[in-house]
């Protein structure tokens, strides 16, 4: 009768330990969930760009970007860099409504641009224009570099596959 009291007392003390043991990995489960939702759903960080076709117009080209904040929330110290381009950029047009920019080196008569912007709200984008004396290449880690201190952009044309992804742009 001893050894059955001493397996019950065993059991119990072990169905306690389970028990705490059980809602400690419950807590951490619904922390890192929370943390991931949080991150990726409520609060998220994408800057993209899309790079535009290239028309040979004759005697000079015409070519560009669309650099857009598809997140939840708005991007600062945002940077595009063009570089080492096939020719000189002859004119650079960034047109319609958008966050403030600057041109801090390069542009027009230069081989490379680097433009800032203090911010990029959410759902807002700009669109950079370039006319070339000879068609530009413009290049996924060769010639663009574009990001903000919240994240690195992307390239749009690389959007997630799968069931529920829509990936024909």
């Amino acid at each position: 009768m001893s050894e059955q009291k001493d397996f019950a007392a065993i059991g119990q003390r072990w169905s306690g330990w389970a028990k705490i043991i059980g809602v400690v990995i419950s807590l951490v489960a619904l922390l890192g969930f929370g943390t991931f939702f949080y991150d990726e759903v409520w609060y998220k960080k994408e800057l993209t760009y899309t790079i535009l076709p290239t028309y040979d117009l004759g005697d000079q080209a015409f070519s560009g970007l669309v650099v857009e904040n598809r997140g939840q929330v708005s991007l600062t110290d945002v940077q595009i860099i063009l570089s080492d381009l096939e020719a000189p950029i002859e004119v650079l047009n960034m047109p319609g409504a958008h966050e403030p920019d600057q041109v801090v080196s390069g542009g027009e008569g230069q081989r490379e641009v680097r433009i800032v912007m203090p911010r990029l709200s959410k759902g807002s984008s700009l669109s950079i224009y370039m006319l070339t004396s000879a068609p530009v290449t413009l290049e996924e880690e060769k010639t663009i570099f574009v990001s903000s201190r919240e994240t690195v952009g992307r390239n749009s044309a690389q959007q997630k596959t799968g069931p529920g992804w829509d990936n024909a742009w």
